[in-house]
């Protein structure tokens, strides 16, 4: 009887806690999601036969030598559940730099910009208005076919180079969520190693915030 009347009390204790802290529009520490799936430097995909522009939009060779075009694997873990909304169009002529694809994040919209400069040859609608999965994989938006290559890989990441630029692209993206972001420790525990962030971070950030990321990481 006593242990009832004990719970009783502490449920009594908890719901006159909610209805103060919904008066205060907070939240009850015992209802807080926790935070999703993490990354760190290591955990990022790097197919060895890609090319990955500063804007996070990878360029993959193909025997015709057309280009598979797609949004990378550091873009889509610090986005989170990002969904392709527009892809450029078949036969379109395409600058190096110029927006091909456009996708929302949490009702965030962002632009990725071609690694190339060339025409649109054929384009993935099957990625349209869904969660993108399999960056490298299923989840290629477009292809093109490159008008200047040989100049526009000088510009492009791989191998060895594209390795050691992603885990200075991961430092950077860790400072930024921690000056930007709404909750800093989404950034998560600083290691030795340089820690880990949690998986769509930057939908945590501030609305300058997502503009600077834009400006900072997917534009160049």
């Amino acid at each position: 009887m006593v242990a009832l009347f004990v719970l009783l009390t502490f449920a009594l204790f908890v719901v006159i806690d909610i209805f103060v802290l919904k008066a205060q529009k907070k939240s009850h520490p015992a209802f807080e999601k926790t935070p999703g799936a993490v990354f760190n430097k290591g955990s990022i995909a790097i197919p060895k036969e890609v090319y990955v522009s500063k804007g996070h939009t990878w360029a993959e060779k193909l025997q015709d030598g057309t280009l598979k075009i797609g949004v990378d694997d550091f873009a889509l873990k610090a986005l989170g559940r990002l969904s392709i909304t527009k892809i450029a169009s078949g036969e379109t002529k395409v600058k190096q730099g110029e927006v091909i694809i456009e996708g929302a994040c949490s009702n965030n919209p962002f632009s990725f910009r071609s690694p190339v400069d060339g025409t649109v040859k054929l384009v993935n609608s099957a990625i349209l208005n869904k969660p993108l999965t399999e960056p490298f994989t299923n989840g290629w938006a477009l292809v093109i076919d490159p008008s200047n290559w040989e100049m526009n890989s000088k510009v492009l990441k791989t191998g060895e180079s594209l390795s050691a630029w992603l885990k200075e692209e991961f430092r950077r993206l860790r400072d930024f969520i921690e000056l930007s972001s709404i909750k800093p420790e989404l950034a998560g525990v600083t290691m030795h190693d340089g820690g880990n962030i949690v998986e769509g971070a930057v939908s945590n950030v501030s609305p300058e915030g997502l503009k600077n990321f834009e400006n900072e990481f997917l534009t160049f």
